[in-house]
């Protein structure tokens, strides 16, 4: 029956069964192709969705810091134009929103209160830098930009304090297996 049949589907067909075998093939090729791809893609979006670190969230809240000094060292050296100033603070207070976004995530997902604390005191550190760009307050008026410095200062040493309780954590995991 079934040599019958492949007959008749050789016959309807007009293929031979060595083409059939060459078109599974090369299906086949094509489907493995699309789930390679759509396993690459599955791989960057979890990368890339993939929450920081304590020691990363510290060195991010440091690279902050260092732009406030740097911004404000330039304002009091009347060395930044209006343009760059609004660039600046624009850049500056989409990368403190983002970072209380992953604050606040790391947070819950650890549900650690002194996360929570970095979160809030980086989203002072966010209002106090909002009036800057949306020219509520000009370059001139520099305390909002000191109070942004100094709630990103105590954010900061909270997360040390974060990091140290993590690094005597694996040494007494260490101690507790060795």
């Amino acid at each position: 029956m079934s040599l019958s049949y492949a007959l008749l589907t050789e016959e309807a067909t007009g293929s031979t069964p060595a083409t059939d075998t060459a078109s599974l093939i090369l299906q086949y090729c094509i489907y493995a192709a699309i789930i390679v791809v759509g396993l690459i893609i599955l791989c960057v979006l979890r990368r890339s969705s993939k929450l920081p670190s304590h020691i990363e969230l510290k060195r991010q809240m440091e690279a902050i810091a260092t732009e406030i000094v740097s911004l404000l060292s330039d304002c009091n050296e009347k060395a930044v134009g209006a343009y760059d100033f609004f660039k600046r603070t624009s850049k500056l207070l989409y990368r403190t929103d983002r970072l209380v976004y992953v604050a606040t995530l790391l947070s819950d997902k650890e549900r650690d209160g002194d996360i929570g604390n970095i979160a809030i005191a980086l989203e002072n550190a966010r209002d106090c830098i909002s009036p800057y760009k949306f020219r509520a307050k000009t370059q001139d008026e520099l305390n909002g930009l000191y109070d942004a410095q100094e709630k990103v200062q105590g954010a900061i040493s909270t997360i040390e304090k974060i990091v140290r309780r993590d690094q005597d954590m694996d040494e007494k995991e260490v101690k507790k297996k060795g």
